[in-house]
Parts: structure tokens; sequence; C-alpha cells
């Protein structure tokens, strides 16, 4: 998966944790994150980095895919937003980086095969 800003990609690789010891250690223990990495986190409008080594860049979206909180969070912190129905975690300075404000719009999108037919309607 990846995610996309108008048309553009933002992050080339988003990981989707699907078990709750997945979704609770979310970036623990990694000692740095890759640039164009995210890891996506559906029906989620708080975070925390307890326990973390390095601050995190959090992106939170609404139902509609637009940004509604967007910062950088530093270890032992937590970041909530009741509006926001999903969340991004980055690479902290990511969200400077790539010009994220709140009222952008951002997209999940599968990743394209390149052999792969386009698919038509029968």
């Amino acid at each position: 998966m990846r995610l996309v800003k108008d048309g553009k990609t933002i992050a080339s690789r988003v990981d989707v944790p699907s078990t709750f010891v997945g979704r609770a250690a979310g970036l623990l223990g990694r000692g740095d994150i890759p640039a164009g990495y995210a890891m996506f986190f559906r029906n989620c409008n708080s975070i925390h980095t307890f326990f973390m080594k390095i601050p995190i860049d959090v992106i939170m979206t609404d139902s509609k895919g637009s940004v509604v909180y967007c910062a950088t969070v530093k270890p032992w912190r937590v970041a909530a937003c009741l509006r926001a129905g999903d969340t991004f975690e980055m690479m902290a300075g990511s969200i400077e980086k790539l010009g994220i404000v709140s009222g952008d719009k951002v997209e999940l999108q599968k990743e394209r095969t390149k052999d792969r037919q386009p698919e038509t309607e029968v």
C-alpha cells in the first residue's frame, strides 16, 4: 500500500498491522524509521509513544481522508483527536518536509502491479 496526497506518493510503503499486538506495538522498538514509510491504523483516533526512543510524525484523518491532526510527537506522549477516524505514523520531520497541513486530503492506495491487466466490468 502507499499513501498519496494530491496525486503524489508521500509514503511508498505502508504497513497495516492486523492483530491487537501489532496495533499496540506500532513503531515501538524501532531505532529509526525509513523515509517513505508509514504505518496505518484504521479506526484509531489516539496514539501513544510510551517506551519509544525517537519522536514520530502523526497524521490523523477523518472519514473522508481530510487531515484533522498532524504533529511531531515526542517519546512518552499521547496524541488524540476526537474527529479522527484513521491514523498514520511516519518518520519525524515527514510532515514538514512533505508540507502536510490540516485540511489536506490523503488517500491510502493499493499498489498497482505492472503485469496486471486493467479490470473491466462485465
